[in-house]
């Protein structure tokens, strides 16, 4: 199959990697150090200590690629549309773009630039972390891209994905419903993120200081309200749930959201938090701790420009 992967980030990297090794045609839409990393020395991606490097064909035209069977949008959610509105010449009539921004943005943002009939919203699973441009370290979690089509329903095209991915050693089972997925790992990655970003505090310390617990799991039920106003079938004790999984992970555990925002970089504050509060709008849904996290996180980030 013909991958083009837009964005050699830590999520592009890895998924790209994978699929290299396992024999598929994937191209790089990179720029800058990045894309001339690439093409200097490779991509390489580091796995308890050891690395692999790959040689890889990178461009930062996709007219130098043409039309692919996929592409994987592995960009921020705030870059989408820039990244996607040039890179016309890998849509074909039946290429499908997989998304993988957190949050519940990335396939609205993806379809408004190439139509839900090309969207395939995606939802991954595992910890990587760029370390400089071209390198790429793995540091856990199942290394997961579950997919699904925009109604959940079955199609060709899926099916062969998930084969591909699958037979990369890049799990991804068949979702109950990719929806379900998007905004559970939106309560997940988000209330952490806004949270984390003001107090300045990891996981940990926001699960063990009791006032900061209970804003962290009223904020996680806040999105799993909009999320069901917005007729997500959310599984009984998604909160609970969440709340155990987040008691799982390293204490010291941040959000990239959380880090760039503290750093004074670029962040993904619209598309995560920003969206929790327009769709909670939308449906009616009060979402009190999101709107505070979200008005006081633009001053700082205002503040910051």
């Amino acid at each position: 199959m013909r991958f083009a992967v837009i964005g050699a980030g830590a999520v592009g990297s890895y998924f790209g990697a994978r699929l290299i090794d396992a024999g598929h045609d994937v191209s790089f839409v990179a720029r800058g150090a990045t894309l001339q990393a690439l093409r200097d020395k490779g991509l390489s991606i580091i796995t308890e200590g050891r690395r692999d490097t790959v040689t890889v064909q990178a461009t930062d035209d996709a007219a130098n690629i043409g039309n692919v069977d996929y592409v994987i949008s592995a960009v921020k959610a705030t870059q989408v549309i820039d990244a996607l509105e040039p890179a016309g010449a890998l849509i074909g009539s039946d290429t499908a773009v997989i998304t993988t921004q957190n949050g519940v943005d990335g396939p609205r943002l993806t379809a408004s630039v190439v139509g839900r009939e090309h969207t395939i919203p995606g939802v991954v699973k595992a910890y990587v972390a760029a370390r400089e441009p071209g390198v790429t370290e793995f540091r856990g979690g199942p290394g997961s891209l579950e997919v699904a089509e925009w109604t959940n329903e079955p199609s060709d095209r899926v099916t062969a994905l998930r084969k591909a991915f699958e037979d990369a050693g890049i799990g991804s089972p068949v979702p109950r419903d990719v929806w379900e997925l998007l905004w559970a790992k939106s309560m997940f990655v988000v209330p952490p993120g806004g949270l984390g970003a003001i107090t300045g505090l990891p996981l940990g310390e926001l699960l063990s200081r009791q006032g900061l617990r209970r804003v962290l799991i009223d904020a996680t039920t806040e999105i799993r309200d909009v999320a069901v106003a917005r007729g997500v079938d959310m599984p009984y004790g998604i909160v609970a749930d969440t709340v155990a999984f987040d008691e799982a992970q390293p204490p010291s555990s941040t959000t990239s959201m959380q880090r760039d925002i503290m750093s004074g970089r670029p962040s993904e504050l619209d598309p995560q938090l920003g969206a929790i509060v327009r769709y909670g709008r939308e449906a009616g849904v009060p979402t009190p701790l999101h709107e505070l996290m979200y008005e006081v996180l633009k001053l700082r980030r205002n503040d910051a420009q």
